[in-house]
């Protein structure tokens, strides 16, 4: 499904996603390179993620890199002073303040999970296989979803 990105941020060069993937200290999936350059971060217009086993996650807005209000780094910054590990990468964020994360380690390397961490989630919550699938997927709201 071809979905469109609004409100995107300034766009990101290649050059930039470098020095920031350098600083990060690991590679990203590929599908989220892509995505990063061409939109760096916006709202979707089909924000509902339905996984394998029917649970239903919604997309709020996809995090950008270096500009905007709440870029990544600032939003890493947080989770470092929460203690959360650094092979969660923050890509997007739900209306509760969960974050879809793309898990960097190399047990799930690009696996995506939510984290939650105002107390309402003890662990990572598994949501996709994969950046490409999770964006793939995503679907227009539909009025018999009940949120």
């Amino acid at each position: 499904m071809n979905n469109n990105i609004l409100e995107q941020e300034r766009t990101l060069s290649k050059d930039e996603f470098l020095v920031f993937e350098s600083e990060l200290g690991c590679e990203l999936p590929e599908r989220y390179k892509d995505f990063i350059l061409k939109n760096n971060g916006g709202t979707p217009e089909y924000e509902v993620y339905e996984a394998e086993d029917e649970r239903l996650f919604y997309v709020h807005e996809f995090h950008s890199i270096k500009y905007g209000e709440y870029p990544i780094e600032e939003i890493l910054e947080n989770f470092k002073e929460l203690g959360v590990s650094i092979d969660y990468f923050p890509f997007a964020c739900n209306e509760g303040g969960g974050h879809f994360c793309i898990f960097t380690g190399k047990a799930s390397y690009g696996e995506i999970f939510l984290l939650v961490k105002d107390g309402t989630a003890e662990k990572p919550v598994y949501v996709a296989p994969s950046f490409e699938v999770f964006f793939d997927r995503l679907k227009e709201e539909d009025e018999e979803y009940d949120f």
